[in-house]
């Protein structure tokens, strides 16, 4: 998390400094010529924020899998029941979000995060949104014609408070390690 707190932290600062100037078109504005190389840095900022961010997610929920999952664990996979183990669990094919909803409430017998915290998980989905976007970008996202507007990943980081990303996965982390310690009775994460 210290990777996506300092970067989110440069980012934010770093937006402040970014002027935005008028254009001939209306209500359109643009970055001043001067700001460019800042506007490139604060993108590379908000861009490693945002992957730690999920990054640090998806270890946490492969940490509490790797710990809990004795055997095989059955889920849905291509529409047929699967009984796959632990280190299966944790492969990319396994998305971060099918381990929130449905793997780790049923190693725990806990709601998902979706019932047990609504807005939580609506963040977590802009998270995920914009990490994937970030990861996959493609030519309508990194160039767009004119100036940026909401199809725009550039636009997402603009009108976003960076620094967000990293609370959002802090208070997620949080609740997947009262996940585990109600599974295992014990403390098993570095406290932040």
């Amino acid at each position: 998390m210290n990777i996506a707190i300092n970067n989110a932290i440069n980012a934010s600062e770093l937006r402040k400094t970014i002027v935005l100037q008028d254009t001939p078109y209306k209500n359109k504005k643009q970055v001043a010529n001067e700001n460019i190389s800042y506007l490139y840095d604060y993108f590379e900022f908000s861009m490693i924020s945002i992957t730690f961010c999920l990054q640090a997610i998806e270890a946490y929920c492969n940490d509490l899998i790797e710990r809990e999952v004795k055997g095989t664990f059955p889920i849905k996979v291509d529409k047929k029941i699967k009984h796959l183990n632990s280190k299966e669990l944790q492969k990319e094919t396994i998305s971060t979000t099918k381990k929130l909803e449905e793997i780790l409430p049923k190693l725990c017998s806990l709601d998902p995060i979706s019932k047990k915290n609504p807005k939580l998980w609506e963040d977590y989905k802009e998270l995920t949104t914009i990490r994937n976007k970030t990861l996959h970008l493609k030519a309508r996202e990194a160039y767009p014609i004119g100036s940026y507007d909401k199809q725009s990943l550039f636009y997402e980081f603009f009108k976003t408070d960076i620094k967000k990303f990293p609370i959002i996965a802090i208070k997620s982390s949080n609740i997947l390690r009262s996940l585990g310690e109600m599974a295992l009775g014990s403390s098993m994460f570095i406290n932040y």
